[in-house]
């Protein structure tokens, strides 16, 4: 899903896979849950007891909520000082469907389809140490 690549000669380059464990959180409800990217919020939310199979029975209708709620993913990451060496780009695949992308509390990005892939530019944005990525979707 997220990806940061920075050239480390001019034909080559070196990769961070930002895929794995983000946390799950909301600003209207009260749930945390770990969630894996890629990876979909109700999987995650059935994996952490939140909600019930919404495959089972008529349980697709108890969790309606899930979709009108806004969700956030958050995921901290060590980059060295090799990692951000010279131009650094951010790529997100996959990312259904409208979110604002925040590294280190700034927004860096808005997404608004889940077909396109997104490349951007973060150099000087990513620091020598630990790094925030954090993904707020949007109710759509």
């Amino acid at each position: 899903m997220a990806k940061l690549a920075a050239p480390d000669t001019a034909t080559t380059y070196s990769e961070l896979s930002l895929a794995g464990p983000f946390q799950l959180t909301s600003p209207k409800v009260k749930v945390k849950a770990p969630i894996t990217l890629p990876g979909d919020v109700h999987a995650a939310l059935l994996a952490a007891d939140e909600i019930p199979d919404p495959y089972f029975a008529d349980n697709e209708t108890r969790v309606m909520w899930v979709h009108d709620t806004p969700w956030h993913m958050e995921r901290k990451f060590t980059a060295t000082p090799a990692d951000i060496d010279g131009y650094l780009t951010l790529t997100l695949e996959n990312v259904d469907t409208m979110a604002t992308i925040f590294l280190n509390g700034e927004a860096i990005a808005e997404t608004q389809n889940q077909f396109i892939r997104y490349d951007i530019d973060v150099t000087g944005k990513v620091t020598a140490g630990t790094n925030t990525l954090r993904i707020e979707f949007a109710v759509t």
